[in-house]
């Protein structure tokens, strides 16, 4: 076990609730204090854009654990206590006390990008992050309500989607020319958009929003090319800036997040990384890139746990999300771009998978009400496997035996 006495972790979402539990399920007994700046217990945020914005879900079923766990666990909790510094074995909290521990570790995770255009601080200018952003928007939603999305990527789709489930009317604004495009390929991206306008949503691709009007809340969005979308909400979803703020202060290295190694390892000694916040390098990958995904929250605590327990444990996975909008599943892993070799594999009836080929080297896999599919492809993209790629597009085959001898 680490020498490590003391663990303090800043950050009181998915992945600093993950990193205490791992911690204490691997034998860890010195002390752990864990801060957070939101009033609620860790969370995982998938179901904020999902069944608990529908009233599917409660607040309490986002709950990794419940106040009874922390307590029988011994971890010292500062929720909503901001942290106003950091360093090599301390962190100052807004208040001015200081809090000493050998080992600290920030898993502040990511905050909305904002709009900065006229009329953005009108009332319901909304974002969707937090519990409150999901309670508060739940009360807005309805019947007759006219919603406007601001941004045609996974947040915006799902709130898209729980937006007309509730009976909104619906127009997503998206300022390129297709929705999803950091994501998934194009084939699988207009399949979902057209899951969409079946069910009466309005797109207007290749638009920005050049102000919102309104007296006290917003009435309107104009756009950029003078037109006008009446909206009694605007969600905006236009992506995520990582909460690096504390580790610049402090000297750690940063660059569209906190640098990390492998082994979850900031430029500070004894300071480390973990969740949204982090930029970490990718063995499988053989590059450095930030992933904002339940996966990443999860897994990427665990292996820091496990360094922290003196334990030399990389974290190498292929990356892995979902999502989930009306009763379509999309899962995907790996790389996935229009320039890769995509095959096809599966039926005309909603259930499809795409593989990702580079040369003859799985790389990416997206499933379409596929998981199965994808749960193989995962494993294969893992090991570099390589195919046959005209023996692939039969689903009555298994993946493997399109294998290269």
């Amino acid at each position: 076990m680490s020498g490590a006495r003391s663990v303090l972790i800043i950050g009181a979402g998915h992945a600093g609730g993950v990193l205490v539990r791992t911690l204490r399920d691997e034998g860890y007994d010195g002390c752990i204090t864990l801060l957070g700046d939101e009033r609620w217990l860790p969370y995982e945020r998938p179901p904020l854009s999902k069944g608990l914005l529908l009233g599917r879900q409660s607040p309490a079923d986002t709950m990794l654990h419940d106040a009874a766990w922390y307590k029988a666990a011994a971890i010292t909790l500062g929720i909503g206590q901001p942290v106003a510094a950091i360093g090599a074995g301390f962190a100052r909290l807004s208040d001015g006390s200081e809090l000493a521990a050998d080992t600290v570790v920030l898993a502040t995770g990511a905050s909305p990008r904002r709009m900065r255009v006229p009329g953005a601080h009108l009332a319901n200018v909304v974002y969707l992050r937090s519990i409150d952003d999901a309670l508060a928007i739940r009360g807005l939603l309805g019947a007759g309500r006219r919603i406007a999305i601001v941004g045609a990527g996974l947040l915006g789709l799902e709130a898209a989607a729980a937006a007309r489930v509730a009976g909104a009317d619906v127009t997503v604004i998206e300022a390129a020319d297709g929705a999803l495009r950091r994501v998934l390929p194009r084939i699988v991206a207009d399949h979902v958009v057209g899951l969409h306008r079946a069910r009466g949503v309005t797109f207007l691709f290749d638009t920005t929003v050049a102000r919102f009007e309104g007296a006290k809340a917003v009435e309107r969005l104009v756009l950029s090319n003078g037109a006008t979308v009446a909206s009694d909400l605007a969600i905006v979803a236009i992506g995520a800036v990582p909460n690096e703020a504390l580790a610049r202060n402090a000297g750690l290295a940063v660059d569209d997040g906190i640098l990390v190694d492998q082994h979850c390892r900031t430029s500070l000694p004894s300071v480390y990384a973990v969740g949204d916040v982090t930029q970490h390098y990718n063995p499988w990958a053989g590059r450095r890139w930030r992933l904002e995904s339940w996966q990443n929250a999860q897994n990427q605590a665990r292996a820091c746990a496990q360094v922290i327990l003196g334990r030399r444990h990389a974290y190498a996975e292929v990356p892995w999300s979902w999502t989930d909008q009306y009763d379509t599943n999309v899962q995907f892993a790996g790389l996935l771009s229009d320039d890769l070799q995509l095959v096809r594999r599966g039926h005309e009836d909603g259930s499809f998978t795409i593989l990702a080929l580079q040369g003859r080297t799985l790389v990416g896999v997206v499933g379409v009400n596929r998981p199965r599919d994808v749960r193989e492809a995962r494993s294969l993209i893992g090991t570099r496997s390589r195919f046959h790629a005209e023996q692939l597009t039969d689903h009555r085959r298994p993946l493997h035996a399109a294998l290269v001898a």
